[in-house]
């Protein structure tokens, strides 16, 4: 049996605006390509064995910015985690009949070396604090046990409550 998941996640916080076409388009590239692209190639890479094993579990990282165009987060890095939310159940509906089940995880605010230094207003959020990595592991592995049989592409939220904030 194959279990994966998919966390890779990068951002760039300069103004879109603001910065020049060079910067701008590198930025952007950058970021669909850890993404967006990441994903879609170690889906590419698994998903094939775990339909010839007719078993699979696959968790990718979205992010609430690709619910609700995020708290602090750019367009670029909002519309590269919807994207992921999108081929998150593109995947599952393909694969679902095989026995593979494909969810994900949309993250809030959360501790990490990308959000390091970011002025993050907790007062307004539910919990009243960041998440820890943990908040996230958890459903994480959840998605990936036998508890989750019954869940196929479900972008599950794990913000605590910024979503409704």
């Amino acid at each position: 049996p194959h279990s994966v998941a998919i966390t890779a996640g990068v951002t760039f916080y300069n103004d879109w605006i603001d910065a020049d076409n060079n910067t701008w388009q590198r930025d952007v590239e950058q970021i669909f390509n850890v993404n967006l692209s990441g994903p879609i190639n170690i889906a590419r890479s698994f998903l094939p064995i775990m339909e010839k094993n007719r078993w699979g579990r696959m968790v990718l990282v979205g992010s609430i910015a690709g619910r609700m165009g995020g708290l602090t987060s750019q367009p670029h890095y909002a519309a590269s985690k919807g994207g992921v939310h999108s081929l998150t159940r593109w995947l599952a509906s393909k694969y679902a009949p095989s026995g593979v089940l494909v969810n994900a995880v949309a993250p809030g605010p959360t501790k990490t070396r990308m959000t390091e230094g970011r002025s993050i207003d907790t007062s307004k959020l539910p919990l009243k604090r960041m998440l820890d990595p943990e908040d996230i592991a958890w459903p994480i592995a959840f998605l990936l046990s036998p508890a989750a049989a019954g869940m196929v592409g479900v972008v599950l939220d794990v913000n605590g409550g910024a979503t409704f904030s």
